[in-house]
């Protein structure tokens, strides 16, 4: 929707002082795809090419040579490798 490449990595951007009170985030895959989040998260998709930032604020794309994570961010791994085929 977003890109056409695929998604090589997904990671999970917060406030390293969560000082926002009530801040929270949580992806529903139970009755729609979505995810739901505060101001202090994100998810951050990689591609090849480009960082894929899905916040509060809506979605961004920016290429990986110009991405820089937001002052006070810890960038977590939450999905580390896609597979083809499900077992």
């Amino acid at each position: 929707m977003f890109c056409d490449e695929k998604i090589i990595a997904v990671y999970l951007g917060q406030n390293e002082y969560r000082d926002i009170d009530g801040a929270n985030c949580w992806f529903d895959v139970y009755h729609d795809i979505a995810f739901h989040t505060t101001e202090g998260y994100r998810l951050l998709l990689e591609t090849d090419s480009y960082m894929i930032s899905l916040g509060a604020d809506g979605v961004s794309v920016t290429s990986k040579n110009e991405f820089k994570p937001i002052e006070h961010e810890w960038l977590e791994e939450y999905v580390d490798s896609f597979q083809d085929e499900v077992r």
